[in-house]
């Protein structure tokens, strides 16, 4: 099985420090233009978390999604998505992330 999900995610708003560094090696590398979007990408395990807990908020509504929406956020040392919408419309609950181990979110 692949360690890395297929799934990638535009990166909006905060970028950290540390982010945008490696994203500025990566386009000097690959010679990418400064308008190039910062993607990130994640664990298998994580977006299979992330599938089944909005499979579980939309039920039906989910399969004819045609975007999902939502921001991450660390609480607690809990990673949650959260303001999540499906085509424009808000879903209810947040859903937590679990990591592969089971432990914490640093």
């Amino acid at each position: 099985m692949d360690r890395y999900s297929g799934f990638v995610r535009q990166a909006e708003g905060r970028i950290t420090a540390a982010e945008r560094g490696a994203a500025e090696r990566i386009a000097v590398r690959h010679r990418l233009p400064r308008s190039a979007a910062i993607v990130r990408v994640f664990p298998r395990g994580v977006d299979a978390s992330l599938l089944g807990g909005l499979h579980g908020l939309l039920g039906e509504g989910y399969a004819r999604a045609g975007a999902i929406r939502g921001r991450y956020r660390l609480v607690g040392g809990r990673l949650l998505v959260s303001d999540i919408t499906a085509d424009g419309r808000p879903v209810s609950h947040p859903v937590a992330l679990s990591s592969a181990r089971g432990g914490r979110c640093r």
